[in-house]
């Protein structure tokens, strides 16, 4: 997946990942602890990328779908229930002046949220009605590619920043 600037900061969508687990046929036990929004930061250690700094967030949602009796799908070809995790990275080369941050952690956790929130406990047979097959990997980019829809509007709306190219909001987020 290509990576997008995202910001006049340099900030840009490495990659979103999402692992699917079905509910219907997952053999692991259920985590103790509900899905939540978690972060991480980290310095990337590939001599092959120029852009060492990395801020990580995760959210996830659960949604309904099937795969229209399609054979190729075998018994996932009828409606079922899935969880997708999804990992968002933002890297940069450098840290945004004064705050030395990525991204504001805040604000992007409430964009990856925002994005999610049109596809959590909906089934996307009814989000998407022309027949898509929802598969995981459509599913990664869709979400990609709603998230930089996003961020790309922050930007332009000069919501992206607070003018002193900290990479925050300034108002705590952008508006959907």
């Amino acid at each position: 997946m290509d990576s997008v600037v995202a910001t006049k900061e340099g900030i840009m969508i490495k990659s979103i990942l999402l692992f699917l687990a079905l509910l219907a046929t997952t053999l692991s036990k259920p985590s103790p602890t509900p899905p939540s929004t978690t972060s991480s930061t980290s310095l990337s250690s590939s001599s092959s990328s120029s852009l060492p700094y990395t801020l990580g967030i995760r959210d996830s949602i659960m949604i309904a779908h099937s795969f229209h009796q399609h054979p190729s799908f075998g018994p996932a070809g009828g409606m079922h229930g899935a969880t997708y995790t999804c990992d968002v990275e933002f890297i940069s080369e450098k840290l945004a002046p004064t705050v030395n941050w990525v991204i504001d952690i805040g604000l992007a956790s409430d964009l990856l949220s925002e994005v999610l929130q049109r596809y959590n406990m909906q089934n996307l047979d009814e989000v998407f009605p022309n027949g898509e097959f929802t598969t995981t990997e459509f599913m990664a980019r869709q979400i990609y590619l709603d998230l930089v829809e996003k961020l790309r509007s922050c930007v332009n709306h000069g919501e992206g920043g607070n003018g002193d190219g900290d990479g925050s909001s300034g108002d705590g987020g952008c508006e959907a």
